[in-house]
């Protein structure tokens, strides 16, 4: 993202009327296009919200790297569309998985003969 590009503030309907015109994206624009929240508030001058928007990991992005890593060490499937691009707007709950590996048995501090 070119900071010095970034407008200050979206075109009015006088600019946008113009034919051939182009508009430039806000930052708040390029906000919206990461998924940060409309109320979201950035904190620094034009150079830091730059890159705070630039460097950030779209929520869906993340939560599909999540699953596929999921899905490749369970050996498991995902109805990948379903999850990742629900009808409603709601967010999505996954259950986390057990942190105990289901064939391994669990050693406690008894199991070693220290004296």
């Amino acid at each position: 993202m070119n900071i010095c590009s970034l407008p200050l503030t979206a075109p009015t309907d006088e600019e946008g009327s113009v034919k051939g015109f182009r508009p430039g994206l806000t930052a708040r624009m390029w906000a919206r296009l990461q998924d940060f929240p409309d109320n979201w508030e950035f904190v620094g001058g034009r150079t830091a919200v730059a890159y705070q928007i630039g460097n950030a990991v779209p929520p869906r992005l993340a939560q599909a790297a999540g699953l596929a890593l999921f899905a490749a060490l369970q050996n498991v499937e995902f109805e990948w569309e379903s999850l990742l691009w629900p009808r409603e707007r709601a967010r999505l709950g996954v259950e986390a998985p057990s942190l105990q590996p289901a064939d391994c048995e669990v050693l406690t501090r008894d199991a070693f003969d220290l004296a």
